[in-house]
């Protein structure tokens, strides 16, 4: 993304939204550079091309790797939003960055960390929301909510003790706007299978008591307390 001319400069949530999925910006005179660089490199050597004992995979690679340039990608950065952004980008399947791919994959399988802290955090939701239903439904709602609001916090780049759980300030006041409700939208059905009507999560009406007690009716999660 390019972040002092065209959309993204004049739009704040689209470039927060692009830096979570690993994505990071360059000026215009980057970009220039970058374009001068693609138009004077030199073409693949046609040994690689012709030569008949090569894999059809590595004259390709090697082809790629010498024609194609990549700004604005890190792939270890990518590698950490993939957890929950890359199955979702519109770049992913596409066979031009079929490296940038690999070196995620790379990174993935040399790390644990990433799987380790969602293993580690759902556990541990797992872990306090069955601790409050043996206190009280009120507990279970503000388990939730915090749940909701930890998330929030992540998206929207704001520090957690900043959200008013238990009070009547909407979802939305918090800068929740088309974009960033569609993630959460997202977000919401993978973590609780709770598909949220979009109009209604950008609501002003929508605190997050209440969108915690959506959450506890789409998963049933008094009714094992009782």
């Amino acid at each position: 993304m390019v972040l002092d001319v065209g959309v993204v400069a004049d739009n704040d949530s689209i470039e927060a939204s692009l830096v979570r999925k690993g994505l990071y910006g360059i000026d215009e005179h980057e970009m220039l550079r970058g374009f001068e660089a693609a138009m004077l490199a030199s073409r693949p050597d046609p040994k690689w091309v012709n030569a008949s004992a090569i894999s059809s995979d590595d004259v390709a690679g090697k082809i790629t790797d010498d024609s194609q340039i990549i700004m604005g990608m890190e792939p270890r950065e990518l590698a950490t939003a993939a957890v929950d952004e890359s199955a979702d980008a519109f770049w992913h399947g596409d066979s031009r960055f079929c490296h940038t791919r690999a070196a995620m994959h790379r990174l993935a399988n040399g790390d644990s960390n990433n799987s380790s802290k969602e293993n580690g955090e759902n556990t541990s939701f797992a872990k306090t929301i069955k601790a409050a239903i043996s206190e009280s439904p009120e507990a279970v709602a503000r388990a939730v909510s915090e749940h909701i609001a930890r998330r929030m916090s992540s998206i929207l780049m704001i520090p957690f003790d900043n959200f008013e759980l238990g009070g009547v300030a909407s979802i939305a006041s918090y800068g929740l706007d088309s974009m960033i409700g569609a993630e959460m939208r997202t977000w919401l059905f993978k973590e609780f299978g709770l598909d949220y009507p979009f109009q209604q999560l950008l609501a002003a009406t929508l605190t997050f008591r209440k969108l915690s007690d959506a959450v506890i009716d789409k998963m049933g999660l008094l009714d094992a307390a009782r």
